[in-house]
């Protein structure tokens, strides 16, 4: 079965997009044949021969295409994203004779074949999901933390709903979305909510496809931290099945398991694929002097932390930058 998957990335996510691709060619089945689109948002050539190496020996295949998004860089980012999530948008366009694609964050790990979400009816859905159960249990425990998150009450609202998904692992019906406008809706949708939004184009696509849209399965997008008690009692058995034997699991949020200091949840899996690929270990976030100054500024808010036994412990040559990531 041809299996066509999408990922997208600028170079600083070049090496988490080469170990995701590992993780999908690794876990493919006998029948399943890859075709595989790398959004290309700035990768350097060094990156993009690193990431064609994976394909050697293999039947699969991968295609660079570049994708421009200058008309989005008006608008405001936030935290740890760049710029390069925007170019899911435009896969209706930049693959305009593909059916369907499955489109992959770069900070996913796959476990399993993908070939069973190539064959879920989509017929009048868009696009197809996984709810953000991460962000519905910040909704239930926290939410005037949510509150904040956003100005305009309409999308707090939004959390509210059953089906508000995450964007990061999206089957798209690319047919019905160059009929429907997908893509110019979403960009309009940007367009006029700019300063409101919190989730970028997630925002925009759970909007849009409000109502033609279909929810995955938990385990096809399975956050690393997520606990049984922070999803519904009638998900919890589902929860307790999926736990071990999700098909994809997502490194949601700015800590990141290629980086030093990482400790929510199935390092050690991330660590043994990375390890068999042309990025063999993890790296930091930050230059020799922005490391310098978080330091300083960790011990000017905490003088004492040099007489206690417990700073010492963990401070580790892998647990350094955990120990200043906030």
């Amino acid at each position: 079965m041809k299996l066509t998957v999408a990922l997208a990335a600028d170079d600083q996510f070049a090496a988490p997009l080469g170990i995701t691709i590992y993780s999908i060619i690794k876990n493919a089945s006998a029948q399943d044949v890859l075709d595989i689109f790398v959004l290309d948002c700035g990768i350097t050539e060094e990156n993009r021969q690193k990431i064609r190496s994976l394909f050697a020996g293999t039947r699969h295949q991968v295609t660079f295409l570049t994708c421009d998004l200058t008309s989005l860089k008006t608008v405001p980012m936030r935290d740890h994203w760049s710029i390069a999530i925007f170019a899911r948008l435009f896969l209706p366009h930049l693959l305009p004779h593909t059916q369907r694609v499955l489109y992959l964050d770069s900070d996913v790990l796959v476990r399993g074949s993908l070939s069973e979400l190539f064959e879920l009816d989509m017929r009048d859905a868009l696009i197809a999901g996984v709810k953000d159960w991460a962000l519905w249990a910040l909704y239930k425990s926290q939410p005037r933390q949510l509150d904040s998150f956003y100005v305009n009450e309409d999308f707090v609202k939004m959390f509210a709903r059953v089906d508000y998904f995450n964007a990061g692992v999206l089957l798209m019906n690319l047919d019905l979305a160059r009929k429907e406008n997908l893509t110019e809706k979403c960009l309009h949708f940007i367009a006029q909510h700019q300063n409101e939004l919190r989730f970028f184009d997630q925002d925009a696509i759970n909007f849009v496809c409000a109502d033609k849209r279909k929810i995955l399965p938990l385990r096809f997008n399975m956050p690393p931290f997520l606990n049984e008690q922070e999803v519904p009692a009638a998900l919890q058995q589902e929860f307790r099945q999926t736990k071990g034997q999700c098909v994809i699991v997502h490194y949601l949020s700015k800590y990141k398991p290629w980086l030093y200091g990482y400790n929510w949840g199935r390092k050690e899996e991330y660590l043994a694929y990375m390890a068999h690929t042309p990025w063999p270990r993890p790296w930091s976030r930050w230059t020799a002097w922005q490391r310098a100054k978080r330091i300083f500024r960790y011990w000017f808010i905490h003088p004492a932390c040099l007489f206690k036994p417990s700073f010492w412990h963990n401070a580790t040559a892998s647990q350094w930058e955990g120990l200043f990531l906030e």
